[in-house]
């Protein structure tokens, strides 16, 4: 995709590829890492422990936070002009929609699956509630609203060595979401019975078995 293309795309004043990838890097970094927080927060406050939340293995990150968030960014221009009620529902809308399509990915390519909100009231098939959705709108939509703000501050940390440093943190996320992915789908055919098929599944099995699996993601089900 050509860089005017990526431009209409992203609409959020983005001027060449170093910005794009500088954006979207930290934009992902510090709301997955947002995300973290706040849903250990919300499980302290609400349940008194907290376990499961971190998305990936080795990063205290909540990665869907952050792909959210960006794609809030995407739409930015998109609904700038519309009236903040209509942006806050906007939002919820595209929050709910896209934890419910996260949720389905999970299912039926990785057979799994980290939630399930058929116990609550207002679930779409378990996989999003109308009440977090709401909570999405009014995350992206504070989020779009001091993006602005946040942006002209982000930029002024972007130079050369920092382009590098994010190209060094691009490169270990890659990694930590690739192997993340690859224990998780062994895990899921451990559980149905599947025998490893060469030795790099046998290397997953014996490093990262099922107790780690438990400790590290303990909500994960698998089908």
């Amino acid at each position: 995709m050509k860089m005017n293309s990526l431009r209409k795309f992203f609409t959020f004043k983005i001027k060449d590829a170093s910005e794009l990838l500088f954006v979207t890097v930290w934009v992902f970094v510090v709301c997955s890492i947002f995300g973290y927080v706040f849903e250990v927060t919300v499980s302290y406050l609400t349940i008194g422990y907290s376990e499961g939340h971190q998305g990936i293995l080795y990063l205290p990150m909540t990665p869907i936070y952050g792909l959210g968030f960006l794609l809030m960014l995407v739409l930015l221009d998109r609904i700038k002009d519309y009236k903040p009620f209509t942006q806050y529902l906007f939002c919820s809308f595209t929050g709910g929609f896209f934890e419910a399509v996260c949720g389905l990915v999970q299912i039926y390519f990785y057979h799994s699956r980290s939630w399930n909100y058929s116990n609550l009231p207002l679930n779409i098939f378990g996989l999003t509630t109308i009440p977090y959705a709401f909570i999405w709108g009014l995350l992206g939509f504070s989020f779009i609203k001091v993006w602005p703000f946040l942006r002209r501050h982000l930029m002024k940390l972007k130079n050369d060595k920092t382009m590098v440093f994010t190209k060094v943190v691009l490169v270990f996320l890659l990694g930590d979401a690739i192997l993340s992915t690859a224990i998780c789908i062994r895990a899921s055919e451990r559980a149905n019975g599947i025998d490893a098929h060469h030795i790099v599944d046998q290397w997953m099995d014996q490093v990262f078995d099922d107790e780690l699996i438990h400790d590290q993601w303990p909500g994960m089900k698998f089908k």
